[in-house]
Protein backbone atom coordinates (compact mmCIF):
# COMPACT_ATOMS: atom_id res chain seq x y z
CA UNK A 1 0.00 0.00 0.00
CA UNK A 2 2.69 2.43 0.68
CA UNK A 3 4.98 1.11 -1.61
CA UNK A 4 8.35 1.24 0.37
CA UNK A 5 11.07 -1.47 1.49
CA UNK A 6 10.49 -3.60 4.71
CA UNK A 7 11.99 -5.99 6.54
CA UNK A 8 10.67 -8.08 9.51
CA UNK A 9 13.05 -9.20 12.43
CA UNK A 10 13.13 -13.18 12.93
CA UNK A 11 12.10 -12.15 16.33
CA UNK A 12 9.20 -10.52 15.91
CA UNK A 13 6.18 -12.97 15.65
CA UNK A 14 2.05 -12.73 15.72
CA UNK A 15 -0.52 -11.39 13.30
CA UNK A 16 -1.97 -8.20 12.71
CA UNK A 17 -5.20 -7.46 11.64
CA UNK A 18 -6.93 -3.90 10.61
CA UNK A 19 -10.55 -3.69 10.23
CA UNK A 20 -12.45 -0.19 9.60
CA UNK A 21 -15.76 0.53 8.90
CA UNK A 22 -15.20 3.08 6.50
CA UNK A 23 -11.64 3.33 3.72
CA UNK A 24 -9.27 5.28 5.33
CA UNK A 25 -5.87 7.49 3.99
CA UNK A 26 -2.31 6.25 3.66
CA UNK A 27 -1.84 8.88 6.74
CA UNK A 28 -4.48 7.40 8.72
CA UNK A 29 -3.54 3.11 7.84
CA UNK A 30 -0.07 4.13 8.60
CA UNK A 31 -1.22 5.38 12.23
CA UNK A 32 -3.24 2.02 12.60
CA UNK A 33 -0.53 -0.08 11.66
CA UNK A 34 2.31 1.06 14.06
CA UNK A 35 -0.79 1.44 16.97
CA UNK A 36 -1.62 -2.62 15.95
CA UNK A 37 2.68 -3.08 16.24
CA UNK A 38 2.55 -1.12 19.35
CA UNK A 39 0.08 -3.01 20.98
CA UNK A 40 2.29 -6.03 19.98
CA UNK A 41 5.32 -4.91 21.50
CA UNK A 42 6.57 -4.21 18.36
CA UNK A 43 7.71 -1.11 16.25
CA UNK A 44 8.79 0.32 12.59
CA UNK A 45 12.03 2.01 12.13
CA UNK A 46 13.54 3.53 9.11
CA UNK A 47 16.79 2.43 8.43
CA UNK A 48 18.53 4.10 4.97
CA UNK A 49 15.21 4.32 3.00
CA UNK A 50 14.59 0.12 4.09
CA UNK A 51 11.56 0.06 7.20
CA UNK A 52 12.57 -2.26 9.44
CA UNK A 53 9.53 -4.09 11.83
CA UNK A 54 11.53 -4.79 14.91
CA UNK A 55 10.60 -5.53 18.63
CA UNK A 56 9.89 -2.61 20.39
CA UNK A 57 13.06 -2.66 23.25
CA UNK A 58 15.13 -2.96 19.95
CA UNK A 59 13.24 0.67 17.88
CA UNK A 60 15.60 2.87 19.72
CA UNK A 61 18.62 1.34 18.55
CA UNK A 62 18.13 1.77 15.04
CA UNK A 63 15.81 5.28 15.10
CA UNK A 64 16.31 8.78 13.38
CA UNK A 65 17.20 11.18 15.91
CA UNK A 66 15.93 14.30 15.72
CA UNK A 67 16.56 17.40 18.17
CA UNK A 68 13.78 19.77 19.29
CA UNK A 69 12.27 21.71 16.61
CA UNK A 70 13.71 19.50 13.69
CA UNK A 71 10.76 17.09 13.44
CA UNK A 72 10.07 16.28 9.72
CA UNK A 73 6.43 16.62 9.12
CA UNK A 74 6.42 14.33 6.34
CA UNK A 75 7.91 11.40 9.11
CA UNK A 76 5.00 9.41 9.96
CA UNK A 77 6.01 6.24 9.50
CA UNK A 78 8.59 5.09 11.69
CA UNK A 79 10.02 5.10 15.32
CA UNK A 80 12.54 8.10 16.23
CA UNK A 81 14.48 9.79 18.62
CA UNK A 82 13.75 13.22 19.73
CA UNK A 83 16.09 14.80 22.04
CA UNK A 84 14.38 17.44 24.43
CA UNK A 85 16.29 20.33 25.70
CA UNK A 86 14.08 21.38 29.34
CA UNK A 87 14.07 25.27 30.03
CA UNK A 88 12.07 25.23 33.21
CA UNK A 89 11.70 22.05 35.08
CA UNK A 90 13.84 18.93 35.54
CA UNK A 91 14.41 16.29 33.04
CA UNK A 92 13.48 13.96 35.99
CA UNK A 93 10.20 15.92 37.24
CA UNK A 94 9.33 15.58 33.35
CA UNK A 95 10.08 11.78 33.38
CA UNK A 96 7.80 11.38 36.62
CA UNK A 97 5.07 13.21 34.35
CA UNK A 98 5.35 11.22 31.70
CA UNK A 99 5.77 7.67 33.16
CA UNK A 100 2.31 7.36 33.60
CA UNK A 101 1.08 8.56 30.46
CA UNK A 102 3.44 7.44 27.86
CA UNK A 103 4.30 4.16 25.80
CA UNK A 104 6.33 1.52 27.77
CA UNK A 105 9.55 2.29 26.51
CA UNK A 106 9.28 5.69 25.18
CA UNK A 107 11.33 7.34 27.74
CA UNK A 108 14.84 6.79 27.00
CA UNK A 109 16.85 8.83 28.96
CA UNK A 110 17.20 11.66 31.54
CA UNK A 111 19.89 13.86 31.94
CA UNK A 112 20.14 16.31 34.88
CA UNK A 113 23.19 17.87 34.19
CA UNK A 114 22.19 18.90 30.83
CA UNK A 115 18.58 18.65 31.75
CA UNK A 116 17.51 17.18 28.34
CA UNK A 117 15.10 14.06 28.59
CA UNK A 118 15.40 11.56 25.31
CA UNK A 119 12.34 10.34 23.78
CA UNK A 120 11.73 7.05 21.79
CA UNK A 121 8.09 6.10 19.77
CA UNK A 122 6.02 6.99 16.75
CA UNK A 123 4.97 10.43 15.63
CA UNK A 124 2.02 10.23 17.59
CA UNK A 125 3.62 8.96 20.43
CA UNK A 126 5.78 11.69 20.57
CA UNK A 127 3.52 14.07 19.77
CA UNK A 128 1.64 13.24 22.36
CA UNK A 129 4.63 13.70 25.19
CA UNK A 130 5.67 16.74 23.52
CA UNK A 131 2.28 18.20 24.38
CA UNK A 132 2.59 16.93 27.81
CA UNK A 133 5.81 18.56 28.22
CA UNK A 134 4.82 21.67 27.04
CA UNK A 135 2.11 21.81 29.81
CA UNK A 136 4.46 21.77 32.53
CA UNK A 137 7.81 23.16 31.17
CA UNK A 138 6.65 26.67 31.76
CA UNK A 139 8.03 29.64 33.37
CA UNK A 140 6.02 29.29 36.71
CA UNK A 141 7.63 32.58 37.95
CA UNK A 142 7.26 34.61 34.86
CA UNK A 143 5.15 37.79 35.60
CA UNK A 144 5.98 37.25 39.52
CA UNK A 145 8.28 40.20 41.22
CA UNK A 146 11.26 38.98 43.54
CA UNK A 147 13.53 41.19 45.53
CA UNK A 148 17.08 40.65 46.50
CA UNK A 149 17.85 41.68 50.35
CA UNK A 150 20.71 41.14 52.60
CA UNK A 151 21.04 39.29 55.80
CA UNK A 152 21.24 40.91 59.30
CA UNK A 153 19.51 39.53 62.00
CA UNK A 154 19.52 35.78 61.34
CA UNK A 155 21.80 33.13 59.22
CA UNK A 156 21.03 32.58 55.76
CA UNK A 157 20.80 28.54 56.38
CA UNK A 158 18.07 29.45 58.64
CA UNK A 159 16.57 32.05 55.78
CA UNK A 160 16.98 29.25 53.25
CA UNK A 161 14.72 26.28 55.23
CA UNK A 162 12.24 28.71 55.68
CA UNK A 163 12.23 29.54 51.82
CA UNK A 164 12.11 26.06 51.05
CA UNK A 165 9.08 25.61 53.04
CA UNK A 166 7.30 28.98 51.79
CA UNK A 167 8.06 27.63 48.02
CA UNK A 168 8.02 23.99 48.61
CA UNK A 169 10.96 23.56 46.96
CA UNK A 170 11.81 20.13 49.21
CA UNK A 171 9.19 18.36 47.49
CA UNK A 172 8.43 17.31 44.32
CA UNK A 173 7.07 19.93 41.77
CA UNK A 174 7.93 22.60 39.56
CA UNK A 175 9.99 24.35 42.75
CA UNK A 176 12.36 20.94 43.26
CA UNK A 177 15.49 21.74 44.34
CA UNK A 178 14.85 25.81 43.67
CA UNK A 179 16.40 27.21 46.91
Amino acid sequence: MLSVKYSVDPTVDGKVTIQTPNPVTKAAAVELFQSALRTNNSAIINSNGTYKIVSADQAAIGANIQIQGEADPTARLGSSLRIVPLKYVTASEIRRVLEPIAPRGAIVRVDDTRNIITLSGNDQDIRGMMDAISVFDVDVMKGMSFALGPVRTSQPSAIADELRTIFSSDREGPMAGMV
